[in-house]
């Protein structure tokens, strides 16, 4: 399981938010099941 930690104070922040929207995008989700053939799964 991969997490995404932030210190409370910043988790509003504009670079953490952009950050978890780039990694759990359609992109990057077509990106895992095409490179890891269901040996990763995501879960977003």
């Amino acid at each position: 399981m991969n997490v995404i930690a932030v210190r409370p104070a910043d988790k509003d922040s504009e670079k953490i938010q952009a950050l978890v929207k780039a990694l759990q995008s359609d992109t990057v989700k077509q990106y895992i099941d095409s490179t890891y053939d269901g040996a990763v799964v995501t879960t977003f």
